[in-house]
């Protein structure tokens, strides 16, 4: 099968241990019209609305945040991160951002990844993992999480 048609962030891996009812096209179509049905609003509010109100505004945390206000056409905002493998996760309470990425990917599996390779990622810093999903991915997903301190 020729996988570099397929591109990030949608979770390959899924298909490879659990859904084996369906062609991989299937799956992927299937993958596609969850993560649109889980699409909405304007990334840019979500952003700016929510990061005036942190408490967390470390030197990453800024620097995250200014990066996505100026790579706003890739990113989409959904309701959580489940359908995918790759994304932003912004929580609304500290203001800390988070990337999201797949671990512990089975050998077999590794081609389900085009060009991502975990430990190269892993040691790739806040901008430059930003930077990868940019170019790698058809889009960054993003949500916002309210995790009161307590629970932090």
């Amino acid at each position: 099968m020729d996988l570099t048609k397929y591109i990030l962030p949608y979770p390959y891996q899924a298909y490879d241990h659990s859904i084996r009812d369906y062609t991989f096209d299937e799956y992927k179509e299937k993958i596609i019209t969850w993560v649109d049905v889980h699409t909405y609003g304007d990334i840019i509010f979500e952003i700016e609305v929510n990061y005036d109100k942190c408490i967390s505004k470390t030197k990453t945390n800024t620097e995250m945040y200014e990066w996505m206000l100026s790579h706003t056409d890739k990113i989409r905002r959904m309701s959580g991160l489940s359908g995918v493998v790759f994304g932003i996760i912004f929580d609304k309470c500290t203001g800390n951002i988070r990337i999201h990425f797949p671990s512990d990917i089975d050998m077999e599996d590794i081609p389900l990844y085009p060009g991502y390779d975990e430990k190269e990622f892993r040691e790739l810093d806040h901008i430059q993992k930003l930077e990868w999903m940019y170019s790698n991915c058809e889009f960054i997903p993003f949500t916002a999480i309210y995790m009161p301190s307590r629970f932090v």
